[in-house]
């Protein structure tokens, strides 16, 4: 049997005022032309905020309105003075934007479960819908946060239905695509406000996924039941939970 090897991804999520967006998604599109000639570099998004789903910002605590995201062949690639240059490169690009601009996150992530990957992860094809859940857990929680996110999520028991764990219930609904989990690799940048320790990549057709009737009446449905029935929500903070669609570059 052939192993399957984990890939791994840079996640930088940044907010700036609106007057100030179109020279930060100008600097990202610069940095990701130069970060996918850096070898072993696969691939370099940069994506904006899809406003329409203004819902789903009060359920993060930050609100980024652009994303970099780069997959990379391997954990090595973070210590090549290629990948050091274009990274110092562009964080100094964003210090001299004015706002300010925030850095909401700035890590590197590995992919948990290379094994059961859906269809590759970040497949080609533009312009991508990413939806993307970042979230803190407590080491205290982190097996009942996995086994909630793989094996059951207690949708089951609340709704009827087969038992499955989260991702499994969140890709099930119509446009989703794949999803992708990711678990922390290393220590965030400095200049980064926050440290997650997981990151959810689901990739959707397009922001419509997340306005079908099938996902709307399960978050509905779901709010209905009120934070106090909602356990799940002690397992975990939840930085960014938002979608971004892939800018033209």
């Amino acid at each position: 049997m052939t192993d399957i090897k984990s890939k791994y991804v840079n996640l930088l999520a940044l907010q700036a005022p609106q007057a100030s967006q179109a020279l930060l998604a100008a600097a990202l599109g610069e940095a990701a032309q130069t970060l996918r000639s850096v070898p072993g570099v696969a691939q370099a998004i940069v994506s904006g905020a899809v406003s329409e789903f203004a819902a789903g910002r009060d359920l993060g605590e930050y609100t980024p309105s652009h994303t970099l995201v780069s997959e990379l062949a391997s954990a090595d690639v973070l210590d090549t003075a290629e990948w050091k240059d274009a990274r110092a490169a562009l964080h100094r690009a964003l210090a001299a934007i004015a706002g300010p601009v925030r850095v909401h996150i700035d890590k590197s992530f590995y992919e948990m479960h290379p094994g059961k990957r859906m269809q590759g992860v970040l497949a080609e094809r533009a312009p991508r819908t990413l939806f993307l859940i970042v979230q803190r857990v407590d080491a205290d929680k982190d097996a009942e946060y996995n086994y909630w996110f793989d094996v059951d999520d207690g949708s089951a028991a609340k709704y009827g239905g087969p038992v499955v764990g989260h991702l499994e219930e969140r890709v099930s609904h119509p446009g989703f695509i794949r999803g992708t989990r990711f678990k922390a690799l290393g220590t965030s940048h400095p200049a980064a406000e926050d440290d997650p320790g997981y990151l959810t990549i689901y990739e959707l057709e397009s922001p419509a996924a997340l306005q079908s009737d099938s996902y709307r009446g399960m978050m509905a449905a779901t709010v209905a039941t009120g934070d106090a029935a909602r356990p799940t929500l002690r397992l975990f903070k939840m930085p960014v939970r938002h979608a971004f669609v892939e800018l033209a570059q």
